[in-house]
């Protein structure tokens, strides 16, 4: 019997030793980074943290806390697994305390969260509190944050003056009536809107943004939204305006977008919907997000997207009739085809590499733009198409078009080239020195025109590779020399 004794008193004292070992790691992280505490009346509550290392989760009602191995993974910040807690006695009140060395994300969006303290957790970048009924939140500690989404709760004073590497910050429906932004120098994208904001507060908010050139700032549904001068930022190179980073009127029923970039990024649908929030990613990260949308019926909606840097968007078959691109000056891949666009203005897309524009109403085009490689506008009613600034172009299909001539003399890269069923007399690629594929089938081509054709073809040296050229339905096709291609090792079709 006192062996059964000892023995259980040894079992008491380990158990003891090993909750005093976790109980003095979790204080040892909380003294060294701290921790971030959160105060919620919900039954439910589901929380996204990443970061690198182990955090452990007290969820404030005396249940078991929770050990969980982080992940660093900002492009799925809102798709990754959450962690959650019920609870059994609502209303009651509970704080949450997560401790951990390395907690760089955190996201409570819709978790009735009333007090949020996070200023003992300085190596936090990003932060998402949107929908909950945060009074106050103390920033000054957060030197590391650079996103801040705390939309849609009851703030009425904000201080981010010590959080100097911030670039987009949503504080849009609050209760705030001044914003101070002077030391804040790395902001590109503000929110704003849905505030107490008079006009004399908006004066001193524009004076004290940094010069930029390009960033964007949204202001509606403040008392002083009507007459402030927005100039005053203007000047310094903000957007000020309603608009967004792309604006598109689509007339379909089923809407279906796909982007990829990097941050957050919100959609207004167009139809008094809720706005909705997402985090972009890039494509080497898995590839482009789709987003879908269903309206009531088929009338005209015009879609707004807000975000920072996005740099492939696609809206194919969408019955788009108006796009507007021009802030978007980091577009890298932009494919709007199968839509009813009768103009696609095109200025600032410097390093865009792929236009997919096929199966519009386009009447022109004009792209000054240089890193272009990839082009596909098949079946619009170009009547012209300048391509003379697009020196490193690999791919181009203009065909089932009007176009009467086309000169790709500058478009040395050219490696296939379609333009198929045009109104062609004539065509000259004695510049195209690795063309492989031509299709000039369906033109007005005369014999001697494609004679001329033929002579300017390159010669394929390589003995085991052939060109291709297509030359169907021309008024020379029975007539012509096609010794004249295939002599050059050119298969004529």
């Amino acid at each position: 019997m006192k062996k059964i004794y000892f023995y259980m008193m040894i079992v008491a004292v380990l158990i003891t030793a090993c909750n005093m070992d976790d109980n003095t790691e979790i204080e040892s992280i909380e003294q060294e980074i701290g921790q971030i505490k959160m105060t919620t009346k919900q039954s439910f509550v589901s929380i996204n943290i990443q970061g690198t290392g182990t955090a452990f989760i007290n969820w404030g009602d005396n249940s078991q806390i929770d050990t969980i191995v982080l992940k660093d993974d900002y492009a799925n910040l809102y798709l990754n697994t959450f962690y959650s807690h019920a609870y059994y006695d609502y209303p009651t009140e509970h704080t949450i305390t997560i401790t951990g060395m390395n907690i760089i994300r955190f996201v409570g969006d819709y978790q009735g969260i009333s007090q949020l303290n996070v200023s003992k957790n300085p190596k936090l970048k990003n932060l998402y509190c949107q929908y909950n009924e945060i009074s106050s939140l103390d920033l000054r500690s957060n030197d590391a944050l650079e996103t801040l989404a705390i939309n849609h709760n009851n703030l009425e004073h904000l201080d981010i003056s010590e959080n100097t590497k911030l670039y987009y910050l949503d504080c849009s429906n609050n209760r705030l009536t001044e914003l101070y932004l002077k030391d804040n120098n790395a902001l590109r994208i503000i929110f704003c809107n849905s505030n107490q904001l008079t006009t004399v507060a908006f004066h001193r908010l524009f004076e004290s943004l940094n010069n930029t050139n390009g960033s964007y700032l949204y202001i509606r549904n403040n008392p002083g939204f009507l007459d402030c001068e927005r100039r005053i930022a203007e000047d310094k190179g903000w957007n000020v305006a309603d608009n967004g980073i792309i604006t598109m009127t689509v007339e379909h029923q089923e809407v279906s977008l796909s982007l990829a970039g990097s941050g957050p990024m919100r959609i207004d649908w167009g139809d008094n919907s809720e706005i909705e929030t997402y985090t972009l990613r890039a494509t080497d990260e898995g590839g482009l997000l789709s987003y879908h949308h269903e309206y009531a019926d088929a009338s005209p909606h015009t879609i707004i997207i807000y975000s920072a840097y996005i740099t492939h968007f696609s809206n194919d078959n969408t019955g788009c009739t108006m796009l507007d691109i021009s802030k978007l000056i980091d577009l890298r891949v932009l494919s709007c085809a199968n839509n009813r666009l009768k103009e696609l203005p095109l200025n600032d897309q410097v390093q865009l590499t792929t236009l997919l524009c096929n199966n519009n109403e386009l009447s022109g085009l004009y792209l000054n733009i240089v890193s272009l490689t990839t082009l596909s506008c098949y079946e619009n009613n170009l009547t012209e198409l300048d391509l003379s600034h697009n020196t490193h172009l690999r791919s181009l299909d203009c065909s089932k078009n009007k176009l009467q001539e086309i000169d790709v003399s500058k478009n040395e890269a050219l490696y296939s080239f379609n333009c198929f069923a045009n109104q062609l007399t004539k065509l000259d690629v004695s510049s195209n020195s690795i063309l492989v594929l031509l299709d000039c089938e369906y033109n007005k081509l005369t014999s001697e025109a494609l004679n001329a054709l033929f002579g300017t073809l390159r010669n394929i040296n390589t003995q085991s590779d052939y060109g291709r050229i297509y030359i169907c339905d021309n008024p020379g096709v029975d007539s012509c020399d096609k010794s004249i291609a295939e002599m050059k090792r050119w298969n004529v079709f």
